[in-house]
Order: C-alpha cells, then structure tokens, then sequence
C-alpha cells in the first residue's frame, strides 16, 4: 500500500494466511509492529486504508492461533480493493 502497489496485496495476503496456518499454535510474532503502526498512522497517502492497515497489524499480533487466523481471514475478506 505505501509503494502504491495495490494489485499486489490480495496475494501477498494469501501468502500470509497460507503461512500463519501452518505454523506451530503456540507461536507469536517474536518483534513489536510499533513502528510500523506509527507509521501508517503519519503517512497521509496510507489515510485511505489506515483503518485496514491497523486491522492487518491487530490480526498478526493476535496471541490466540485460531483467532488470529480468523482474523487474518477477515482482513483478507474486507481488502478495500
């Protein structure tokens, strides 16, 4: 979404999904996102799709494998194409 690439987020997003869903239940991301998120706060071009962007970030940080899987699956579902 920052390098204006939107095309390529519904696949990169299936990739995600795909790789979350195998991955051990017991595992979490093992850095902070804060940066991240503060920076899709600032950036004025991200303005349209902070609220989904904050949504993506939410999900990968979810501690719960099965809720975070389901939340990755909605914020797929609900990519404002």
């Amino acid at each position: 979404m920052a390098l204006n690439k939107p095309e390529s987020v519904p696949a990169a997003l299936t990739t995600l999904r795909d790789f979350v869903a195998k991955i051990p239940a017991d595992s979490e991301a093992g850095w902070s996102f804060e940066g991240s998120k503060h920076f899709i706060g600032s950036e004025p071009k991200l303005a349209p799709s902070r609220a989904w962007l904050l949504d993506l970030f939410s999900a990968v940080e979810e501690k719960d494998a099965q809720k975070r899987l389901a939340a990755l699956e909605k914020v797929q579902a609900d990519f404002p194409a």
